[in-house]
């Protein structure tokens, strides 16, 4: 409920996320990003670094957008 209020009481991120973006750090879930599209970039360098990093070779990035990502005004 701290979360769904956004107040410091919320354990994983002191209200500073919104309400559909659960978190918590001690079990590797983080926060995802509202802005369309910008998890893309932080994806790839989140799985670069896990491919640079020998100790996570079985870890994994997964990264969803959709259809409603990418909007073309011009396109009829």
């Amino acid at each position: 409920m701290a979360q769904c209020f956004g107040n410091a009481e919320d354990v994983c991120t002191k209200g500073r996320q919104m309400p559909v973006h659960y978190s918590s750090p001690d079990h590797g879930f983080h926060t995802i990003t509202s802005p369309l599209a910008t998890q893309m970039p932080q994806a790839a360098g989140a799985a670069y670094a896990l491919k640079l990093d020998e100790t996570r070779q079985g870890d994994c990035v997964i990264c969803y957008f959709g259809d409603g990502a990418f909007y073309t005004p011009w396109r009829s």
